[in-house]
């Protein structure tokens, strides 16, 4: 009985931990400033879908977009944002709470993200070579868990994306998989955080799956020719996912050793 009251003590502890050390580390030096993670307001334009006229003036087609998308990632050597995640969960009987994430990529296909809001923050993994291994300070701040990018858990909930579907090259992939396979309209142009984008509305050929997409929409900013929003919807305009790619910079010359493996530790990790 004195030995159970103590593992329970122990796991209690462990719990704490996260809490007790949020903001400083186990030595009690105080985080500088600049690690600190800024605070980002959460999209809310996937909620209610509202498609506006055709804004249009200049004689573009949607070959013409995917092309400069396609041109515009070529130069593409490494980049980095916040990225923004909001997601149905697996049995579409709620919503996840939005992740905040500063996402980092660089060629050929290693990416790094750390949690920089709410139960996530902190929480840090790295894909690379077909795996993913990552921490995850709110519940296990010691240990370090490694994943097949295949498995369920490394996938999105509702529609199993890969990681390496979800970022710049993966949507483009998509814009060009729906091209060939599916209808994809430019439908007009929008404004997302003051910056003119094209909004491609693509629509699958066929209804596949479990919970089969029945339409995503791709805002691809006008200067960069990149996509900074992407979301899925099903049947009933239902909105499902998406993801927002704030704030991107590209081409900063991130280094090889932000993409190796995160290390365990006894406190939580400022993005």
């Amino acid at each position: 009985m004195v030995v159970i009251r103590i593992l329970l003590l122990l796991l209690l502890i462990l719990f704490l931990i996260p809490f007790i050390v949020s903001q400083r580390t186990r030595i009690g030096v105080e985080l500088p400033p600049e690690v600190l993670a800024p605070e980002v307001s959460i999209p809310e334009v996937f909620i209610k879908e509202v498609i506006p006229e055709p804004e249009i003036k200049e004689k573009i087609t949607v070959q013409d977009i995917l092309k400069k998308m396609e041109e515009a990632y070529e130069k593409v050597e490494d980049y980095q944002c916040i990225c923004i995640t909001q997601q149905l969960s697996r049995f579409g009987k709620k919503m996840y709470k939005p992740k905040v994430l500063r996402l980092s990529f660089k060629r050929p296909n290693m990416m790094h993200a750390i949690g920089l809001q709410g139960v996530e923050e902190g929480a840090e993994a790295v894909f690379r070579d077909g795996k993913v291994k990552g921490t995850h300070h709110r519940y296990v701040p010691f240990a370090v868990f490694t994943f097949d990018a295949d498995s369920a858990i490394a996938r999105s909930p509702r529609h199993g994306l890969r990681l390496d579907e979800c970022n710049l090259r993966g949507l483009i992939g998509r814009a060009n998989h729906y091209h060939r396979e599916g209808k994809i309209e430019l439908v007009g142009i929008e404004k997302i955080e003051e910056r003119e984008c094209y909004r491609l509305v693509m629509i699958p050929k066929k209804k596949e799956g479990k919970h089969p997409i029945t339409k995503e929409i791709l805002w691809v900013d006008k200067e960069k020719s990149l996509p900074i929003q992407h979301a899925i919807y099903e049947e009933g305009d239902r909105f499902a996912e998406s993801r927002t790619f704030k704030d991107l910079k590209i081409n900063i010359g991130l280094s090889d050793e932000l993409f190796e493996p995160p290390k365990a530790r006894w406190w939580r990790k400022k993005g």
